[in-house]
């Protein structure tokens, strides 16, 4: 089983990279600049997240 995490900003997927690292957990870490992934907040506004973090929970 695997969670996948995507951030705006290199230093929250930074925060949360050592946040598995502290519990021994397997991750992988990717960046796509060129096709972001698009998310919305909660009042609607569109914003990019090309810093990826995927979580092995095994």
């Amino acid at each position: 089983m695997k969670n996948i995490y995507f951030f705006s900003k290199k230093a929250d997927r930074d925060s949360k990279e050592k946040s598995c690292k502290k519990n021994g957990l397997h991750y992988q870490l990717s960046t796509n600049k060129k096709n972001p992934i698009t998310q919305f907040d909660q009042y609607g506004n569109e914003y990019e997240c090309p810093y990826e973090i995927t979580v092995f929970l095994d």
